[in-house]
């Protein structure tokens, strides 16, 4: 196959995989064509994935219940960053870090209460993120930046080919204690507790 006839393709992780499963209206739909690719670990055509993006946009536009717009604007925001589409670096990160937080408080809660969520992918099945978690998140962005010396944006810079919501995971899981895939110095135990 020639370059001119292939087709640009998009890795889809699972989280954004399994989040988008609840938005489809029909198994035509594009937002579909991408929650089940990505939940088969399949790569999606670029131009399917830019029509879910749409589709979400629009689906903001036409929801009933405000309480599901940071939902669509976060995953939205995900989708963009998979693309390289984001604008503002910093908030992305922010988002990414607030959702991961969230999710992991969450699910400490819940083993807490005898629930087991072994398996479960955190960041596709925690409720929606509480906008605290947002705050929290520039808080904790902050801490790193005065314990690094550095801005949060000359911290990404050598990571740039990483999309920005995943910087911000990887970021909350160090600033967690959990496993840090990205070479750098994190202060340990500065996680916020907000559940």
């Amino acid at each position: 196959m020639n370059a001119a006839t292939q087709e640009e393709l998009v890795v889809v992780p699972m989280d954004l995989a399994l989040r988008l499963s609840h938005w489809h209206s029909s198994m035509h739909d594009r937002v579909y064509a991408v929650s089940s690719s990505g939940v088969a670990w399949r790569a999606v055509p670029l131009d399917i994935f830019e029509a879910a993006i749409d589709k979400m946009q629009t689906s903001r536009k036409h929801e009933s219940h405000a309480d599901h717009f940071a939902e669509i604007d976060e995953i939205v925001l995900q989708m963009k960053a998979q693309l390289g589409q984001v604008e503002d670096v910093r908030e992305c990160v922010a988002r990414a870090m607030s959702r991961t937080y969230w999710a992991m408080a969450w699910a400490d809660e819940a083993e807490e209460r005898g629930v087991s969520l072994g398996g479960c992918q955190l960041l596709s099945v925690a409720p929606q993120t509480p906008d605290k978690a947002l705050c929290v998140a520039f808080e904790q962005i902050v801490t790193l930046e005065k314990h690094t010396g550095k801005t949060l944006e000359d911290l990404y810079e050598p990571y740039n080919k990483t999309n920005p919501y995943d910087f911000g995971h990887e970021r909350a899981m160090g600033m967690s204690g959990h496993e840090n895939d990205l070479d750098i110095n994190i202060p340990f135990g500065a996680a916020p507790d907000y559940l």
